[in-house]
């Protein structure tokens, strides 16, 4: 369902469908799922997945707008959509055992809190970390590379390769290419 709805995003908004679309609705399902899947019902599920799309793929394109630097996406797609996907546990949560895990729409509202207890505690956990790996980096090996070595290419610089890359040039033949330095 979050495939689908990712698509359906990209379709109303970006004007097309991509099967990148489709696979990056597929990881935001499973990763909101991944908090959820041993507490709410298949019907919640599917919602889970209908819902997180939207939240994920407005949440990229918010960043793009703000300047942050994220190719991939991952932060709109794994802590945003992991936090839905703790959030929709809070709301839908049914009864395991003795019932003190229900969620709010099933008599135990104090789940919500708990929930975002949990994905607050995760959200500072996680920067706290990531700031002492990235200033711990940063005084000892460094984390960007010269300005020589991004102006040769990383692939030179790093690698020691020279990427090559074959165009074809109109015609049915694929031995047909012309070598492109770049």
């Amino acid at each position: 369902m979050a495939a689908l709805s990712w698509m359906l995003c990209e379709h109303v908004f970006d004007g097309r469908a991509t099967p990148v679309g489709w696979a990056v609705g597929a990881v935001a399902g499973l990763v909101a799922i991944t908090p959820a899947c041993g507490f709410i019902m298949t019907w919640a599920a599917w919602l889970l997945g209908v819902t997180v799309s939207p939240v994920c793929f407005f949440s990229a394109k918010f960043f793009k707008k703000l300047g942050v630097d994220d190719s991939l996406d991952s932060f709109a797609i794994h802590a945003i959509g992991g936090a839905w996907g703790a959030f929709w546990t809070g709301l839908f949560a049914t009864s395991v055992g003795n019932g003190i895990n229900s969620g709010a729409f099933y008599g135990v509202p104090v789940q919500l809190g708990w929930q975002f207890a949990a994905i607050s505690l995760s959200f500072s956990y996680t920067f706290a970390i990531t700031t002492a790996i990235i200033l711990l980096l940063k005084y000892t090996i460094g984390i960007r590379v010269s300005e020589e070595d991004e102006l040769a290419g990383l692939d030179v610089s790093e690698h020691g390769m020279k990427p090559t890359f074959a165009v074809q040039v109109g015609s049915e033949d694929p031995s047909a290419t012309v070598p492109s330095k770049v």
